[in-house]
């Protein structure tokens, strides 16, 4: 009877603990690939978001310089790349620093990688960083403003185009 004792299992067998090793393996190979996933996603997500307010930043800034101009803008290529919006303001109105102006000034838009510049006269100040492009166009009283934030996902292509109208000239 001693024997019988002795015979009993005690522990796991080898083929136990390779299907143990081997169900944790697909376990913990379906976490990491979901963790991948949800990785890719924020990534996707922050850079759509990003993009998201330089654009609307960028609509924001040019729609208040147009709309309050009383004279069309001019529009000159320093490079290849780098447009300048020039924007001449009477007296009374917000700058691009969001300050009241007492006397009429006027705003010098440029785009120095990666970032959206304006100029009053005393230096070039950032408004918007993350920008890996920008352009501007002229056609009457329509002015383009063609921005294309870094991380813009593909399927937008070169940007996206903003079309301001400047109201305060029509009007007068």
């Amino acid at each position: 009877m001693m024997r019988s004792q002795f015979n009993k299992q005690h522990g796991y067998t080898l083929i136990e603990l390779m299907v143990a090793l081997a169900a944790s393996m697909f376990l913990l190979s379906g976490v990491s690939m979901a963790f991948v996933s949800i990785k890719s996603t924020i990534s996707s997500t922050e850079a759509l978001e990003n993009s998201q307010e330089v654009i609307r930043s960028t609509a924001d800034v040019m729609t208040r310089a147009l709309k309050q101009t009383l004279v069309p803008p001019t529009i000159s290529t320093t490079n290849i790349a780098n447009d300048t919006i020039t924007i001449v303001q009477d007296a009374n109105t917000i700058n691009c620093l969001g300050q009241l102006s007492a006397i009429a000034y006027t705003e010098a838009y440029t785009f120095i990688s990666p970032n959206l510049v304006c100029d009053l006269g005393a230096g070039n100040q950032t408004l918007i960083t993350g920008v890996d492009s920008i352009s501007f166009m002229l056609n009457g009283l329509l002015v383009t403003t063609t921005v294309k934030p870094i991380g813009l996902p593909d399927y937008l292509g070169n940007g996206v185009a903003i079309d301001t109208s400047l109201t305060a000239d029509i009007l007068n």
